[in-house]
């Protein structure tokens, strides 16, 4: 049942020891259980259907994003779920952002926002507004500046 005779190249010749000598099996159980549970095991064209609302949403938060912040401090690229966008600079509003809204973290104050299928736009658009909130904020106690939000983030 063991194949410890083969060796697998790509990974230093190492000894395949695997009961099915080959990868594991379990990314295979997880896509099943996806298409199951969302029932796109029907055919393609659930599925598609599903991609498409996904890409529209995300083009939908990038389009209210860029109502509150320039649109050069948002990156997204067309046929992604991935929007990166600069968190508010006062930690206290980014944690309570990341927090309520289980944003991934990423570095230079910056998060990131998967579209992801319970994602749909009115959880943008309650999205937007704290976010808004939170930004303005910012400029409200920052009277001294005079000037306009700019995140500490880098993209």
């Amino acid at each position: 049942a063991f194949n410890a005779g083969n060796t697998i190249g790509y990974v230093n010749d190492i000894k395949d020891t695997t009961v099915t000598g080959g990868r594991s099996s379990y990314p295979i159980f997880e896509l099943h259980l996806s298409l199951h549970t969302f029932e796109l095991h029907h055919g393609a064209k659930k599925f598609k259907k599903m991609i498409l609302q996904l890409l529209e949403n995300a083009e939908f938060l990038v389009e209210q994003l860029s109502k509150v912040i320039e649109r050069t401090y948002i990156k997204y690229n067309k046929k992604q779920f991935n929007v990166i966008f600069p968190l508010p600079n006062k930690i206290e509003q980014a944690v309570a952002l990341k927090e309520k809204y289980t944003l991934m973290p990423l570095p230079n104050q910056c998060a990131c926002i998967s579209v992801f299928p319970n994602v749909d736009k009115p959880l943008i658009e309650e999205f937007v507004h704290d976010y808004s909130n939170a930004i303005r904020g910012e400029e409200e106690s920052d009277v001294d500046k005079h000037e306009s939000y700019r995140p500490i983030c880098r993209l």
